[in-house]
């Protein structure tokens, strides 16, 4: 009997022990961590999307009331939402308030059909290109030509006087050959110095002008379409590539879709927003197709290709024309086309410097091509429609200097075949 009152005292405090311990619903559940995400086809643009899909911390179990996890859930979600925010600015904070500007461009232009948003980006370029980029490029043709036909041919005589004269003063003074090369290297730098601040023709602003303005645009362009990208209510999420198109199963398939929804009384606002984007890549996922890299590549060799021509045929052509006491003409043959020796007189060639820098601009079209295949394809439209724009700006260029080059040739000859 007494070992029976002993056994009933210990289960009746068991079960008081029992009923005060929280229900099982007050334990969180334990989150186990991803092993894999799902691969993204954005590009580097936007590839911080990746790194937010991954959690960033694992629960661990606890034993406090539902209202403390409640509240600790808050508190991490609001974390994790300012955390997403921090990444998806990426430094670019200051161009935050341009992004709905972007989205927005191509309902405040009134652009419609299938293709607004990317056609509002073709005409942003060519319209940042025109206001900001010619400007500059035709301040620098001025200076070019300045230095061409003012400063040069001055400069050229003095070359020939100014030896000339210091060789007699070294005569006189009894001097050496070398300090005699010496001082005239000292005068001549210093004439061309007072030709430069005469005619306001310094080559280094001609030189650094266009870079130091083209350059940030490009790159600040580039963060601003970057920064529309990433934003999650970004209308360019909803329009496909232009040049993508669907398999001719994927179309008929949508097309018998689209024929039942309408039998069925759907208006084609309604079957277009069901239809989506038929699994292509948008404007702001990389290219899958390789057709806008590629064409950007080749785009900015074609541009390559041009300015060498450009300055070989106008090599020409003063090449052709120059006469050996004219001194301009002379000067200017130098400066596009030095020849070596042995060469054909006919066949002028570019300096080497020039020739560099055209190699170097060859190996950067070919670069950009993988580097265009990580963008996101509203950046591919824009450095697509800057290319377009500097190569129908570089072909009127071309075709201008070539015809002024031929009537100052013309006038020179006139000149020469007169009688004296």
């Amino acid at each position: 009997m007494a070992s029976r009152g002993v056994f009933r005292i210990a289960v009746a405090s068991v079960r008081a022990r029992a009923s005060l311990l929280p229900p099982a619903g007050a334990f969180p559940r334990i989150a186990l961590p991803h092993r894999a995400t799902t691969p993204s086809h954005r590009g580097f643009a936007s590839s911080s999307a990746g790194l937010l899909a991954a959690p960033t911390s694992t629960q661990t179990p606890t034993a406090l009331p539902s209202q403390a996890s409640g509240a600790t859930d808050a508190t991490s979600t609001a974390t994790q939402a300012l955390a997403e925010s921090e990444v998806v600015q990426g430094g670019f904070e200051f161009l935050q308030p341009w992004v709905p500007v972007i989205n927005n461009l191509a309902d405040t232009m009134h652009l419609s059909g299938p293709y607004p948003h990317a056609l509002s980006i073709f005409i942003l370029a060519f319209a940042v290109r025109t206001v900001v980029t010619l400007p500059v490029t035709l301040w620098q043709r001025g200076k070019t030509r300045k230095l061409t036909e003012k400063v040069l041919p001055e400069w050229e005589i003095l070359k020939e006087q100014i030896p000339l004269q210091v060789r007699v003063r070294s005569r006189r003074a009894g001097l050496s050959y070398e300090a005699f090369e010496k001082e005239a290297q000292k005068e001549l730098k210093a004439k061309l110095a007072e030709l430069l601040r005469k005619h306001n023709a310094s080559p280094l602003p001609a030189f650094l002008g266009p870079a130091l303005v083209t350059i940030p645009v490009f790159l600040l362009m580039t963060a601003l379409l970057r920064q529309c990208a990433l934003d999650p209510s970004s209308p360019l999420s909803t329009e496909v590539l232009p040049w993508w198109s669907p398999s001719p199963e994927l179309a008929q398939q949508f097309k018998a879709s689209t024929a039942i929804l309408a039998d069925r009384g759907f208006d084609e606002a309604a079957i277009a927003k069901l239809r989506g984007t038929m699994g292509g890549p948008t404007l702001v996922d990389k290219d899958s197709t390789m057709i806008g890299p590629l064409s950007f590549g080749m785009l900015t060799l074609a541009n390559t290709e041009l300015n060498s021509w450009s300055r070989r045929s106008i090599a020409k052509l003063r090449a052709v024309t120059s006469d050996r006491s004219d001194a301009a003409a002379r000067t200017a043959g130098k400066l596009l086309a030095e020849q070596p020796k042995g060469a054909k007189q006919d066949e002028p060639e570019e300096p080497a410097r020039a020739r560099i820098i055209t190699n170097a601009l060859r190996i950067m079209a070919i670069a950009f091509i993988p580097i265009a295949c990580q963008a996101p394809g509203v950046l591919v439209i824009y450095w697509l429609s800057s290319g377009i724009y500097t190569l129908i700006q570089n072909s009127v260029l071309a075709v201008f200097d070539r015809r002024s080059e031929a009537l100052r040739a013309k006038n020179k000859q006139r000149l020469l075949q007169q009688p004296r």
